[in-house]
């Protein structure tokens, strides 16, 4: 019997040319190589498209999709559509990722408890002290899950004992994609910004259990040109899409 691979990683692309090859390449150094690459070119208009082609033409778990440029939410959906792994890793074109990213989840993935694990990131350029064979971890069941959700709303950590985490953002995490599938939770299209917020929320309030462990294994590029430092000039239009989607969510499961 055949199986399908362990980790989907979902790369969105968009007028990424530059930073590309170091977020692929981070990708395929795994030291664990049963996974697959979905990359979703978001109709980039620079040489991102021919880049990521090369790899898909030099490796068999690479997979480039293209769609007309509709944003990152609706390229994640379409990667999570596309991916035939048992969990869902997503990685932004410009950041990359620790060669033990699968390695270090294993012990966790094996559990088969969790639906969620996140882990800490770093900042491209600095450096970070990861030997270690007893990493530090927690775990939250269905009913601490609500602390998460409010340390998430306020951009905070859960306690003094968490590293650099980011319970807003999509990435440093490992999705069960039975979770996602079962619940249909997707980005949301239609919300310029929080998109991810409301995604996570979305899991944070459906799973069973959570684990996070306390190792650096995403890196962050942070650059001017992101886009979530892009300028929107309705800004206050989206807050206001953002705010109806989140208290439609909170309502559903009767939380203030």
């Amino acid at each position: 019997m055949e199986y399908g691979p362990l980790i989907s990683f979902v790369v969105p692309v968009y007028n990424s040319e530059r930073y590309i090859d170091k977020c692929i390449t981070s990708i395929l150094n795994q030291t664990i190589t049963n996974f697959e690459i979905i990359i979703i070119d978001d109709g980039s208009k620079d040489n991102s498209l021919k880049k990521c082609k090369k790899y898909e033409d030099k490796n068999k778990n690479v997979k480039v999709f293209t769609q007309k440029n509709q944003g990152v939410s609706v390229a994640r959906n379409n990667g999570l559509s596309k991916s035939n792994g048992s969990w869902i890793v997503f990685v932004d074109s410009d950041d990359e990722i620790a060669c033990d990213y699968i390695e270090s989840a294993l012990p966790y993935i094996d559990n088969y408890r969790y639906d969620l694990i996140i882990f800490d990131y770093g900042v491209s350029g600095e450096e970070y002290n990861n030997i270690s064979t007893n990493l530090y971890s927690e775990t939250y069941s269905r009913n601490e899950n609500i602390e998460l959700l409010k340390c998430a709303l306020k951009n905070e950590n859960l306690n003094n004992n968490w590293g650099n985490v980011s319970l807003r953002s999509p990435w440093a995490k490992i999705y069960r994609k039975s979770l996602l599938d079962k619940e249909k939770i997707v980005f949301i299209k239609n919300v310029k910004m929080g998109e991810d917020l409301l995604f996570n929320i979305n899991v944070y309030l459906r799973a069973n259990k959570i684990c996070y462990v306390k190792k650096v294994l995403y890196i962050v590029d942070e650059r001017n040109d992101s886009v979530s430092r892009s300028y929107i000039s309705n800004m206050d239009e989206v807050d206001k899409r953002f705010y109806e989607v989140l208290n439609e969510l909170l309502l559903k499961f009767n939380l203030p």
